[in-house]
């Protein structure tokens, strides 16, 4: 297996137009089930004040397949960007089940972070808790400069239900070394 995506950052991308002043959050919501998502990238990097930033949100969805998919999102380095806001996430599971990633990039080092965000959110969604979801071979980046920034969040008591399996993935933080 290989221990970061075939690509960091795919070309084929779906990022807003470099003039736009308002986030779009989340860029992609999935609640369907049994989809497949291949080869592509997602980038944010409009600074919009006080709008936390969600690449993907999984809501409900189960049996999703990601492979070499990069989520990058926080990326506006000005105050105010996406980095500073709290709850701010390239990937929020939302009582997800069941999905697997291979080989994905989910965050970025290149905008520091600085607020209580994460790579990766967990939340339940009604009475519905994230269960049995896999990151395998999958590269987690960020830049933080304190202490609130998570590479992994489950905020609330019953976000997270059995497992969750991380299979040879690496955490990153660039702390510009």
């Amino acid at each position: 297996g290989l221990c970061a995506p075939s690509f960091l950052s795919q070309r084929a991308r779906i990022s807003p137009p470099t003039a736009a002043t308002a986030i779009v959050t989340p860029q992609l919501k999935i609640t369907g089930h049994g989809n497949s998502f291949w080869n592509f990238s997602m980038f944010e990097g409009t600074s919009e004040d006080s709008i936390a930033s969600v690449g993907i949100e999984i809501a409900l969805g189960t049996r999703n397949y990601f492979n070499n998919v990069a989520i990058m999102n926080m990326g506006d380095a000005t105050n105010g960007h996406s980095g500073d806001e709290a709850n701010s996430a390239p990937l929020l599971l939302a009582g997800a089940s069941e999905n697997v990633f291979e080989q994905c990039y989910i965050g970025l080092d290149t905008a520091t972070r600085t607020a209580a965000n994460a790579n990766v959110r967990f939340t339940k969604n009604g009475s519905q808790a994230c269960t049995r979801n896999i990151f395998r071979d999958c590269f987690f980046p960020m830049m933080a400069d304190a202490d609130a920034p998570l590479f992994f969040d489950a905020p609330a008591s019953g976000c997270l239900d059995r497992w969750q399996l991380f299979e040879r993935c690496k955490f990153i933080n660039n702390i510009k070394s």
